[in-house]
């Protein structure tokens, strides 16, 4: 396998990028400790990369969890030689498989084998972090607290590619389009990728999680801290994703409100997302502004030979994305959005509070600014894995002062905001690559809302709901009621539900494996968030010179 794989690994990609010293840390735990390595999920090699690198670096394989549709023939064999053992997408209802396979999970721990599962449980087909599954999570943390053994040690682990092998089949998924099964037919029909180059993997370990630790906290819920760990996981994930060339590039080109840009205009916007990630503290995964221009550069030839990108002959010359390959873009937006969502709700809340503010009043503008960033917040809370309140306000301030700089201790005077803001960003629209971020999402819960108001059904049978919501969004985008393209997304309702669940409008019922959803909540609370919604919304439509004139009106 190791010999199979480094020639394929060789032939797609331009190199494994992993840093030795985090897989030396790794080594020193092992020697005392079962190790559980955590990983995110975007694409099938997802499966092999982690197990090459431990060969690699002479440590032992890990078992892996994975799903029972890759064990086809010839795969499956190869695979469960390789250290695979195959589990079920759901076992809801059959408590002797599940009890089976916990004790599969503690008997590997127990003798200190090291394990691997997916936080996610499946691929991200959006590009962007999924909410956790708890399943394997739960086992490996009861294996703990049943004395199975002393600790066990989670490794959070980032992979992320420059591009990813399976990208066009999610964009057909996200649209609603059926899954392919794997098969061996589908594994014939795949060896056309080994004809291509996808870039880079880059491969980084976050810092390891004691699950021992994790019950010492002052927590008496096993389901709370089940939660807590989860969420201590993918976030360490998230904030140890180097923010790819590809990411910076899509991100501009989907985000700025002017659909037409220039190469100059593409490097200045990539600078400036550049600039962002380094005062975040996060990784660029290439450093240096000179090899981010190269890099970017790179990034526009190719997307421009593989035709996502159409080049308008005009002077200058200007770049445009083919409507029909804006999700495919989308994707690698997303791998990077869980570094730009806070500046976005930092120029929203912004944008808000400005609307909203009226000298002398019985509010200050930094609160009127906070209270709008915390709603924010609220609404995003199913998509991203925010910071409790007070380390997120904190969060909050930092991200501020890369558009406003020293200008927080003059709180209380909404113009100089403004002032700072036009010498950080002397062109206006480039702050709406920032400001616009979040707004597929904000989109799609509009959407999903005004889908539940207008509908005449009170019940509805969840897969079946997600698909009718995507063909009234359909329309909603013949009708040029849309802003973002990228919010016709069945993942992005699904979390808009989630949302809405936790707002007591709907109700979500599990029946085996059939989940009904029923329309619970009162008119004006629907009302309300719809109002709420289409105000943010709204805002994103705005001239950013609106929130730059000065002085600021009576």
């Amino acid at each position: 396998m190791y010999a199979l794989l480094t020639w394929l690994f060789a032939k797609v990609f331009d190199g494994l990028n992993a840093k030795d010293e985090e897989w030396a840390q790794v080594r020193e735990i092992m020697k005392t400790k079962p190790v559980a390595f955590v990983p995110c999920h975007r694409s099938h090699l997802d499966y092999l990369i982690i197990p090459y690198l431990l060969f690699n670096h002479d440590m032992v394989t890990p078992h892996v969890a994975a799903g029972i549709n890759l064990s086809f023939w010839p795969v499956g064999h190869f695979l469960r030689m390789g250290g695979a053992f195959f589990i079920r997408r759901s076992f809801r209802g059959d408590p002797l498989y599940a009890a089976v396979l916990a004790k599969y999970v503690q008997t590997l721990l127990k003798n200190r084998y090291n394990l691997k599962f997916f936080i996610e449980g499946t691929r991200s087909r959006s590009g962007k972090m999924l909410a956790p599954q708890y399943g394997i999570l739960k086992m490996v943390m009861e294996a703990y607290s049943n004395h199975v053994c002393e600790d066990v040690v989670l490794i959070p682990v980032s992979i992320c590619y420059d591009e990813v092998p399976e990208q066009g089949s999610y964009s057909k998924e996200i649209g609603g389009g059926q899954k392919v099964a794997e098969s061996a037919m589908q594994l014939i029909k795949s060896r056309k990728l080994i004809r291509g180059r996808f870039g880079k993997v880059y491969v980084r370990l976050a810092k390891p999680i004691s699950v021992s630790d994790a019950f010492q906290a002052p927590e008496t819920d096993s389901r709370r801290r089940l939660q807590k760990t989860a969420f201590q996981v993918c976030k360490s994930i998230c904030d140890i994703t180097p923010v790819t060339p590809k990411s910076l590039v899509s991100t501009a080109l989907l985000c700025h409100r002017n659909p037409l840009l220039t190469l100059e205009e593409v490097l200045r916007l990539s600078q400036k997302l550049s600039a962002y990630v380094l005062h975040a503290g996060m990784e660029l995964s290439v450093p240096g502004a000179e090899d981010t221009r190269r890099a970017v550069e790179q990034t526009l030839r190719r997307l421009r030979k593989s035709g996502t990108l159409l080049e308008i002959e005009n002077v200058p010359r200007r770049y445009v994305c083919d409507s029909r390959r804006r999700t495919l873009l989308n994707f690698y937006k997303n791998n990077a959005i869980h570094c730009f969502v806070i500046p976005g709700i930092v120029l929203l809340a912004y944008y808000r509070a400005w609307q909203k503010f009226a000298p002398g009043g019985s509010q200050t503008f930094e609160e009127d600014f906070k209270n709008e960033a915390l709603a924010l917040r609220d609404i995003l809370k199913f998509e991203f894995f925010f910071n409790p309140r007070a380390e997120f306000l904190a969060e909050l301030e930092h991200s501020s002062s890369f558009f406003f700089g020293d200008v927080q201790a003059g709180y209380r005077d909404p113009s100089l905001w403004g002032q700072a803001l036009a010498r950080e960003f002397p062109v206006p629209s480039d702050l709406s690559v920032l400001s616009r971020v979040p707004g597929e999402l904000l989109e799609s819960y509009l959407l999903f809302a005004d889908f539940v108001r207008l509908s005449a059904d009170g019940a509805w049978e969840k897969r079946a709901m997600l698909a009718k919501v995507y063909r009234f969004a359909e329309q909603r985008q013949q009708q040029g009621d849309v802003l973002f393209p990228e919010s016709l997304s069945v993942v992005n309702y699904g979390n808009a539900l989630l949302y809405l669940e936790n707002q007591g409008v709907l109700k979500i019922d599990k029946e085996g494996d059939k989940t009904q959803v029923i329309r619970v909540g009162e008119d004006t609370v629907l009302s309300r968030l719809i109002e709420q919604l289409s105000e943010f919304r709204d805002l994103m439509q705005e001239r950013e010179e609106t929130f730059l004139r000065l002085p600021l009106p009576a």
